[in-house]
């Protein structure tokens, strides 16, 4: 009762501030003059006859209109405008706090809501509190209603699929965003509809009709789009790579989208052909300065195959043309700008050297809450971490990763043993029992080039002992 009388009041106060700020002061009104200037509000009742010159800033009003306009106060409104977006947070707090923010929401809107929101897997919370519409669609397929009024019924299944083979304002049918929200929750929910094997059916188990038949092969028939893209710029010797990743089949999951593509550098006899198109390369055999522009052909086959041939591949479901431009330059620093920084190299020590003997290269990443708490988002980082005891090496990590928006979006990681495998934890032990192990760290920003957006890298160097650099982690020297 408080929150609801809150926002009565946030949302009142919002329209009299509007009210005030746009209509009270009107000319001759509670004793305004009836003529003022237009531009600084000078009382022009008794200037004389028109045109008028205002005596305090020069302007020149003409009509008799320009003289009575009503004064608008942007900021009072805006002040206003905010109190009534306000109000609603008022009234939906105590909604948020029960785990019950979407359960009045319509299905139509919680669909439209989607691609807002983090997905599922995001977050094991969103399972708990259920302020998520895909947690609230969720709980109306697997009950038939939700905790309010609202129904979920097979009529109401046959329509939200249909809509989001339709797609939404937000995100295309068959758009990166699309896949990324509508096709990854739906392949998560899919079970709920049985599959095309055993049989269709409602999440009640009622036998599918034609309408949820004719659905689902509506939203099969969702075609992934192009999205060809390689870099503005690439170093001489370093063959062009170009990516045109799209989504795989949102409900049909035993199917596999295959790209094909006929490749040509206009202007050129250079050109070749990729049955697997969605990541390839091009010999770059060009000089420095030269500008390229990349005709592409793709073609898109299906395939309950992982991999196909072209004995296998079938006719083409789609086509598409493509073309990208790029130029070829001197080296790689006219690409990947370097940044050698003190800080980086005592993150790197911090966040890495301690648990690098015990744990996995890849989990010590990917829980490093440091990386992303001290601003390095869009910063790569390619490096060849070698463990010595003392100068004979016993394995080597070649991992590469970069951080976008606070998340580490894309992460690889190979492995080299100079030892027999079953060896190196007792070599990587024994030789800290001795304060002989060794950890170098070098940077290999080449092998960032096929992450189209780093365009900064670490290019730093580290040499170290273990021993030396747990001593100064504990005693803090390493702050940066």
């Amino acid at each position: 009762m408080v929150w609801l009388i809150a926002s009565w009041i946030l949302l009142i106060a919002g329209l009299l501030t509007c009210a005030i700020a746009l209509f009270w002061d009107r000319p001759g009104f509670c004793g305004r003059p009836s003529h003022r200037c237009r531009k600084c509000w000078y009382d022009l009742k008794d200037s004389g006859i028109l045109p008028i010159t205002c005596p305090e800033c020069g302007r020149v009003s003409k009509t008799t209109r320009s003289t009575t306009r009503t004064r608008r106060h942007k900021r009072a409104a805006f002040l206003g405008l905010l109190l009534i977006l306000a109000s609603p947070i008022a009234f939906l707090t105590p909604q948020y706090r029960q785990g019950t923010l979407f359960a009045h929401a319509p299905n139509w809107m919680l669909i439209e809501l989607l691609p807002f929101f983090p997905t599922l897997q995001d977050d094991g919370n969103l399972y708990i509190t259920g302020n998520n519409p895909g947690v609230e669609l969720i709980t109306r397929i697997a009950m038939g209603e939700d905790r309010t009024t609202h129904r979920f019924t097979n009529e109401h299944a046959v329509q939200f699929i249909n809509r989001v083979a339709e797609g939404s304002i937000f995100a295309a049918p068959g758009s990166r965003k699309w896949y990324k929200t509508y096709a990854y929750w739906l392949r998560t929910q899919q079970f709920r509809f049985g599959d095309s094997a055993q049989g269709w059916h409602y999440p009640d188990m009622t036998p599918a009709d034609e309408h949820l038949i004719d659905a689902i092969a509506k939203l099969n028939a969702v075609l992934p789009m192009w999205y060809p893209e390689t870099r503005d710029r690439w170093p001489v010797g370093k063959d062009i790579l170009i990516r045109s990743d799209f989504g795989t089949p949102p409900w049909n999951i035993q199917l596999q989208h295959h790209q094909e593509v006929h490749w040509k550098v206009r202007g050129t006899d250079h050109s070749g052909s990729n049955l697997h198109g969605g990541y390839f390369a091009i010999p770059n055999v060009y000089q420095a300065g030269e500008e390229l522009t990349i005709e592409l052909h793709f073609k898109m086959y299906r395939s309950i195959a992982y991999n196909i041939t072209h004995e296998t591949k079938g006719d083409p479901i789609d086509e598409h043309h493509a073309v990208l431009k790029t130029k070829v330059v001197a080296s790689i620093d006219d690409v990947i700008r370097g940044i050698d920084s003190h800080a980086i190299d005592a993150l790197l020590i911090e966040e890495l050297i301690p648990d690098l003997p015990y744990e996995e290269l890849s989990t010590i990443i990917f829980q490093g809450t440091a990386f992303k708490a001290r601003g390095l988002n869009d910063i790569g980082f390619g490096l060849r971490i070698t463990l010595y005891n003392g100068d004979d090496p016993i394995v080597e990590y070649t991992p590469k990763w970069m951080l976008r928006r606070g998340k580490l979006n894309t992460m690889s990681l190979r492995e080299s043993e100079f030892v027999p495998m079953d060896e190196v934890d007792i070599r990587v032990q024994d030789a800290i029992k001795k304060n002989t192990l060794r950890i170098t760290i070098v940077s290999d920003h080449s092998r960032l080039l096929d992450i189209p957006d780093v365009d900064r890298a670490w290019t730093g160097s580290i040499d170290i002992l273990y021993s030396d650099a747990i001593k100064d982690i504990e005693s803090g020297q390493l702050d940066p």
